[in-house]
């Protein structure tokens, strides 16, 4: 008999390798099938990332929803987005020295 043990719930906030990971590990451990691990993974998604069940096909397998996870939540898109973020904080920053510079230093 397998211990109490509870697959987390993932709603984008946190690293979506992490979860995937915890996932797999869990999926191995208590033997799921295909059938267990596309019920389970759908069970476990909250929030704007549980909008990815409503956008599968009546066909559609854990392989699948993981491919769309990545798609719009995954590493690479949260790495775009912090770059992005510190490109602009960078630029905000430039520009409000700037603007100390012009008004106050001469």
């Amino acid at each position: 008999m397998h211990p109490l043990i509870k697959l987390q719930s993932y709603n984008g906030t946190g690293s979506l390798d992490t979860f995937l990971t915890k996932f797999q590990c869990m999926a191995s451990y208590l033997c799921w099938d295909e059938k267990d691990m596309f019920h389970y993974l759908c069970t476990s998604l909250e929030g704007a990332v549980g909008q990815v069940v409503w956008d599968i096909c009546p066909q559609a397998t854990t392989a699948n929803i993981v491919h769309l996870l990545q798609a719009r939540f995954g590493t690479q898109l949260q790495v775009e987005h912090s770059r992005q973020s510190c490109m602009l904080e960078g630029g905000l920053q430039e520009s409000l020295s700037n603007s100390f510079s012009k008004t106050f230093v001469r």
